[in-house]
């Protein structure tokens, strides 16, 4: 992914909880709380975006970003250890290098 002076790498999928009430049926899609209130973070905020994409995907993939320029040895190291965790973050740091 390449953003304007950031780069960075897929970290982790991460699996997004959504809150009812206890008495509220499964939630599946949008349309099990259409006409329902539905409170979310503030406008531009990346989870408010997650939730929106949310009703057209089950998961997130959280990326880990920095500096245009700024990957280095620690920086990989790091991610070669998270990616040991989360094998689905296969992309090396250093094709952004």
């Amino acid at each position: 992914m390449e953003l304007a002076r950031l780069d960075g790498v897929p970290l982790c999928d991460e699996r997004l909880v959504l809150i009812s009430e206890a008495d509220h049926p499964p939630v599946y899609s949008a349309l099990d709380v259409e006409g329902r209130l539905v409170f979310t973070f503030r406008q531009g905020c990346f989870y408010q975006m997650r939730l929106e994409a949310w009703f057209a995907h089950d998961h997130a993939t959280t990326w880990l970003m920095w500096r245009k320029g700024m990957v280095g040895a620690n920086l990989n190291a790091w991610i070669e250890q998270q990616q040991a965790v989360y094998p689905s973050a296969a992309i090396q740091a250093q094709v952004f290098a």
